[in-house]
């Protein structure tokens, strides 16, 4: 696509149809016709209890890969979702979904990779989340986001030290973009934590850094 002069867009009509039905599930959506015969549906129709849910993590995971930081912007919203949690809307609870919706609609707008040029990983980590960036320089020298990804952290690896946050936080990225960096030029990896550069050269480290 980098090369293309000549796009298009289309605008999501009807959703919820854009939805494949799980073949287990599709007898569950049978109707019945006055001349006796069963219809189904192939794709998720309007009406089920869990299509709306459904239909929002997609659009979720869709649009995930625009923000950067998600998963560490949206850690209160997360907490309002977990098993048998107090419902309380605070002030953080809106700066996060503030922050979201704001992440999808200010710069930097990905853009589309380049096999030609080389790419670099930009990797943070927080005390509950991890986060990474795959970047490249444009025609003019100017650094573009392709893709974000990110995480929260689960309760093991949010006692990890710092400097075991981040090389997890590089290990994820190597595995979201390897697609794009497995068989091209070599790339650059960079993380702000400046000790890790001492650390992964020295001969005692953890199971867990050699991993």
């Amino acid at each position: 696509m980098s090369k293309s002069t000549i796009y298009s867009a289309l605008d999501l009509i009807d959703g919820f149809y854009q939805l494949l039905m799980r073949e287990s599930d599709i007898p569950l959506t049978a109707v019945s016709t006055p001349s006796g015969m069963l219809w189904e549906w192939l794709v998720m129709p309007q009406g089920l209890k869990n299509a709306p849910a459904t239909f929002n993590r997609c659009v979720t995971h869709l649009l995930r890969s625009y923000v950067d930081n998600y998963a560490g912007k949206i850690r209160p919203l997360s907490q309002l979702l977990k098993k048998e949690a107090a419902w309380k809307w605070t002030a953080e609870c809106q700066q996060a979904f503030d922050a979201v919706k704001l992440g999808l609609t200010e710069a930097p707008i990905l853009a589309v990779a380049d096999q030609d040029r080389p790419f670099h990983v930009v990797c943070d980590a927080s005390d509950f989340a991890i986060g990474c960036a795959l970047m490249q320089l444009d025609h003019e020298g100017l650094d573009r986001v392709v893709y974000y990804q990110s995480r929260q952290l689960n309760p093991a690896e949010r006692n990890y030290p710092v400097h075991d946050k981040e090389l997890l936080a590089m290990k994820y990225a190597l595995a979201k973009f390897r697609v794009y960096l497995l068989g091209n030029t070599p790339f650059v990896v960079y993380t702000d934590h400046a000790s890790l550069r001492t650390t992964v050269k020295s001969s005692h480290i953890s199971q867990r850094m050699m991993r």
